[in-house]
């Protein structure tokens, strides 16, 4: 009898133990689901951002708010800061000579005079001084979302303020996140708020506080991109901007085959790539700069000693070698029919007589250092 009453026991408690494993697996299930709709519904959620209103003014620092009111200034007076930069890098010359350009300047030395290089208060400072523009110190929160420029040369790094200004079709950030009293490791231009700007069709972003372009992999109606002079080292978030046309990238890269893909590109400068990529499918191509770095002096990796990326280039109308180590014949470019102007590398005399037979109406930028 005693032996037997465990075992009436347990026949007794099964129906008790099912209904409570029934329960609790049904429990699990409506958890699950709950959790699993909460989380789809989270995912479709939409964070609203902040307006652009006087609350979100006075949050910002006083260079921000510098930074706003010089360019929404620009932007009432229909002040052009393309015009300003060309009167900038030709104020020099007298009245009846030439502007800079690819007929008598080099590739490499031109793109340098192009990129913006005066800190914002600089450039508005001669925009009043030369009457570009007219000093005004009220801003119209009202209408300063329709920025579509924004020019902010030595600003600062943290970018946050730009993800409300989703018109912006131009972007200046030269030198941005460089500060003197920080390590140069330690300087960080984030370009992580970029990711708003759809429109963005033209960024310069020439500092060396830049260490990653992962944000702008997205902002496809990019035309034209400077990334010289920094940090960047993975250039391969290019590979969706198809419609890029003018790309200057820097000395710190260390592949940039994703270079090859853009077919759109005509102007293209590149200093200091250890691996020129395969360029041959960029048919459209106009304009090339192709040089070493610094680097090249003690590491003759980085030499550049052939020209044999340049095959199926022949649309190039303007071709800087200058900064190169190449010393062989020019016979590769007796096809290249469209040359107008080219900055001959170290070659030897022979060479440069053999190119002016093929290329008689080709200017010799660099003529003047020869004698022929």
């Amino acid at each position: 009898m005693s032996s037997s009453l465990p075992q009436i026991m347990i026949k007794l408690r099964t129906p008790i133990i099912k209904k409570k494993m029934v329960k609790s697996f049904l429990l699990i299930l409506i958890v699950t689901g709950v959790t699993l709709k909460f989380n789809s519904f989270s995912k479709n959620i939409v964070v609203r951002e902040t307006p652009i209103d006087k609350v979100w003014w006075d949050g910002l620092s006083e260079e921000w708010k510098k930074i706003l009111l010089i360019n929404q200034n620009f932007r009432n007076q229909r002040t052009d800061i393309f015009t300003l930069q060309n009167e900038y890098i030709n104020r020099m010359n007298a009245e009846d000579e030439d502007d800079y350009s690819e007929m008598n300047k080099s590739l490499h030395d031109l793109n340098e005079m192009m990129k913006f290089s005066l800190g914002y208060p600089d450039l508005y400072a001669r925009a009043i001084k030369y009457k570009f523009a007219v000093a005004n110190d009220s801003i119209n929160l009202a209408t300063l979302k329709d920025l579509d420029r924004i020019y902010m040369v030595n600003g600062p790094g943290d970018l946050t303020p730009l993800k409300k200004f989703t018109n912006l079709k131009v972007l200046i950030l030269n030198n941005c996140g460089i500060d003197n009293g920080v390590p140069t490791d330690k300087q960080l231009l984030n370009l992580e708020p970029l990711r708003y700007l759809k429109k963005l069709q033209v960024l310069q972003c020439s500092s060396d506080a830049l260490k990653s372009i992962a944000p702008i992999e997205e902002l496809v109606e990019l035309q034209e991109l400077n990334i010289d002079n920094s940090s960047v080292t993975d250039v391969s978030p290019l590979k969706n901007l198809v419609n890029l046309e003018r790309l200057s990238i820097g000395s710190k890269v260390e592949t940039a085959a994703v270079i090859g893909q853009l077919v759109n590109l005509k102007a293209l400068y590149m200093k200091g790539c250890k691996r020129i990529p395969d360029l041959s499918k960029l048919k459209q191509l106009k304009k090339l700069s192709m040089g070493e770095n610094e680097l090249a002096i003690i590491d003759g990796s980085y030499r550049i000693l052939d020209i044999h990326f340049l095959r199926g280039l022949f649309g190039l109308e303007f071709l800087d070698l200058a900064n190169t180590s190449y010393k062989g014949n020019l016979a590769l470019l007796d096809s290249f029919q469209s040359l107008k102007a080219i900055t001959f590398p170290p070659v030897n005399k022979a060479a440069r007589l053999e190119f002016k037979k093929h290329h008689n109406n080709c200017v010799i930028i660099n003529a003047s250092l020869y004698e022929w």
